[in-house]
């Protein structure tokens, strides 16, 4: 299901504010750590736009892409993790890392990784750590974004 939505073109403001009233809605959302500043890995731009041949145009539109749906994707995982379904944690958090790693979003997909491995694992405790580190690298990466207004 869909638990938020924001409209295109994607605001990175309103993207945070609908992933944190998302997340709200989660149990674990209270352990959520603060936005830290952008980091080194969670963007290769250079990388990235090597594989898209150059086109800013099409970086926008994949990376719009990716910040209006990871919202839906980490609501996903909560969802499974709260049920400890480990099938639909891996899946969504399978999913997340691939479109992460298609846009050289490296820390969204090392984490979204670490996800699909805890799920595998049932390691619960694990996926639950890993869940606000998540949603801190996804804001994060907006940011990054939003800064490079290619």
């Amino acid at each position: 299901g869909m638990d938020g939505y924001v409209a295109k073109p994607i605001n990175t403001q309103l993207l945070t504010l609908e992933i944190d009233r998302v997340l709200e809605l989660l149990p674990m959302a209270a352990t959520a750590t603060p936005t830290a500043p952008a980091r080194p890995d969670d963007l290769d731009i250079g990388e990235v736009m090597e594989r898209l041949g150059g086109d800013a145009a099409l970086f926008d539109e994949l990376m719009g892409m990716l910040l209006a749906d990871s919202p839906s994707r980490l609501a996903d995982m909560a969802a499974a993790l709260s049920r400890q379904d480990a099938h639909g944690l891996a899946q969504a958090a399978h999913s997340l890392a691939g479109s992460a790693a298609n846009l050289s979003a490296l820390a969204l997909c090392q984490l979204a990784r670490q996800m699909e491995r805890a799920a595998r694992d049932l390691d619960w405790r694990a996926a639950q750590a890993v869940l606000p580190e998540l949603q801190a690298a996804l804001v994060r990466l907006g940011d990054a974004a939003a800064a490079l207004r290619l």
